[in-house]
């Protein structure tokens, strides 16, 4: 990969007040930020996947195509959501529901920290609380983080792709489906994947 030179930092040459409301995390709280956005990265991708291939077997109108070609991540999630409640066996559809209802929930903790803002409070001379802070659906939302609850998100997102992966190939993660199920969603989601979506 090409190294990208890039100026420094002057502070003479940035705009009065470019450090004011950048608040100094502890190191120990830079390293799981990241490993949230790459963990999530992956998992939108193993969705995009997963659309692209509902995609692939017909199940799809000229709003699917649109959704995955130019929408973002909820309406993506919506038509997702929709299909694999219209098309997939029961215990599958079940199941699925269930992985894409806990997407949502960690979703909204997600958008804060990567999206948000932090703030530093100081409770005493040794004791202070890092909030991340943001707005969902218009309203505002603030959560308290620590290093080790940012260390439990990125898992959580490792264990959801884990889950996601266990229901679409069979071969990586047991799953509760029945073998019939198993070898229906094994069957839907076969073949390679194609880098063109149908028209």
């Amino acid at each position: 990969m090409p190294k990208i030179n890039l100026p420094p930092l002057e502070p003479g040459r940035l705009p009065p007040g470019f450090w004011l409301n950048l608040p100094s995390l502890p190191d120990e709280f830079y390293k799981p930020i990241g490993l949230v956005v790459a963990f999530w990265g992956s998992l939108e991708k193993d969705i995009d996947d997963f659309h692209l291939r509902i995609l692939q077997n017909g199940l799809h109108d000229r709003r699917d195509r649109r959704s995955l070609l130019s929408g973002g991540f909820e309406q993506k999630f919506k038509a997702l959501r929709k299909k694999v409640l219209q098309h997939f066996p029961v215990d599958a559809s079940s199941e699925l529901k269930s992985i894409l209802d806990e997407i949502d929930k960690i979703k909204t903790q997600r958008d804060i920290i990567v999206h948000g803002h932090f703030q530093i409070r100081t409770i005493s001379n040794d004791k202070f609380l890092i909030f991340a802070m943001g707005y969902r659906r218009h309203e505002a939302v603030e959560i308290e983080i620590t290093a080790d609850g940012l260390s439990q998100l990125y898992h959580e997102l490792a264990i959801l792709r884990g889950k996601l992966h266990g229901v679409c190939d069979p071969q990586m993660v047991p799953s509760n489906l029945s073998v019939a199920t198993r070898l229906w969603v094994q069957n839907f989601l076969g073949g390679p994947m194609i880098e063109t979506i149908p028209l």
